[in-house]
């Protein structure tokens, strides 16, 4: 994609510099001839397809050294900073250095997996498979203040901004979703699931939060007042749900699962695209994340790769209107998740099996 904006850019400019001869003084001009205006308007479409295909130039892949198996990561724009859960501790990158400021303990060594931001990313939510609380550490203190009990096998952590308050849902192997305030740092809602939730997603409204399912391809969309679930989605050509994203003005969700990714109209909750797995990576791909970047044009997803045989992994960029592969590149061992810093136009993904945190540049 890139060689053919290459080329249209310059046949456009070929073009340009071809028609552009003024007529005599004394002739009238061709109806066919280019004026100022029409000039302007070729120029403007050099501009444009220059402007397409510096967007969809391949980036150069970086890395930085983080904690022992990072597998989760979040954005904090209004710090400048990316939160990176490793085991028993959290990597803090400077989103303009992109190197590790400082790594400190959280105390919950193996069985970490998510975080997420809370209090106008003042303190950060720690999701552990093993243990049975969320850690809660200071953003600016880099200490753990508090442990919040909500029982074993947590899976995810997503905050959302709801009509009752501000709460952190957090999924359970139990089938169950708990609710905590996060102004009084206690469970105040306990919904339960037909499944087991493997990933979590709020809407920007905080009526609904969506819950995919890990045992089939469901996904679940839940009202954060009532604790109850509105709608089921089939997503069964994706399969078990690793992911879902929503585009920028929340009118379509992109659902990642082994099988793919399937691409969802949220007001009807009705597939619109279907995007078969083995049409974004060869091999024997392993689906990991997926993100859209700011405009919604286009989407990036994951190859994880799999635990039991870990190697370099994979990011895609896809078109979200045509849904053609426009890059690849390759990232660490084993990347777990996908994130955007939306401000610098950089995506971080955290390396499980090697320790660091790849990041490059995406269109916007």
């Amino acid at each position: 994609m890139v060689l053919l904006g290459r080329v249209a850019c310059a046949a456009l400019v070929l073009a340009a510099s071809t028609c552009l001869t003024a007529p005599a003084a004394d002739a009238r001009p061709s109806p066919h001839a280019v004026t100022p205006a029409m000039s302007a308007r070729s120029s403007s479409a050099d501009a444009s397809v220059r402007s397409m295909a510096a967007a969809v130039r391949k980036p150069v892949v970086h890395s930085v050294g983080v904690g022992s198996n990072p597998i989760d990561i979040a954005i904090a724009q209004n710090l400048g900073k990316a939160f990176v859960v490793n085991d028993g501790s959290v990597s803090v990158i400077s989103l303009r250095t992109h190197r590790e400021l400082i790594e400190f303990g959280t105390g919950g060594f193996h069985g970490q997996n998510a975080i997420a931001l809370v209090h106008s990313n003042r303190q950060g939510y720690i999701a552990n498979l093993s243990k049975p609380s969320i850690a809660v550490f200071d953003t600016r203190t880099y200490r753990v203040v508090k442990q919040i009990p909500i029982g074993m096998g947590s899976t995810d952590v997503v905050k959302s901004n709801t009509p009752k308050g501000q709460r952190a849902y957090v999924s359970l192997l139990n089938n169950q979703i708990l609710g905590i305030s996060t102004s009084r740092g206690k469970v105040v809602q306990r919904i339960t699931l037909p499944q087991q939730a493997q990933t979590l997603a709020a809407r920007r409204s905080g009526k609904v939060i969506w819950a995919g399912g890990i045992s089939s391809g469901r996904v679940y969309v839940v009202n954060t007042s009532t604790g109850r679930v509105i709608k089921t989605i089939n997503v069964d050509a994706s399969g078990p749900v690793s992911s879902i994203a929503f585009s920028p003005d929340e009118k379509t969700a992109w659902v990642a699962g082994l099988g793919g990714i399937t691409v969802i109209k949220t007001a009807t909750g009705r597939a619109t695209k279907v995007i078969p797995i083995q049409n974004i990576f060869g091999g024997f791909p392993n689906m990991g994340d997926v993100a859209l970047t700011g405009s919604g044009r286009y989407a990036l997803v994951e190859n994880s790769t799999f635990p039991d045989s870990p190697a370099a992994g994979t990011v895609a960029l896809l078109d979200t209107r045509t849904a053609k592969v426009l890059w690849r590149v390759t990232t660490g061992i084993e990347p777990i998740v996908l994130a955007i810093d939306y401000v610098r136009a950089t995506a971080y993904t955290p390396n499980y099996a090697d320790d660091t945190a790849s990041w490059f540049t995406v269109p916007r």
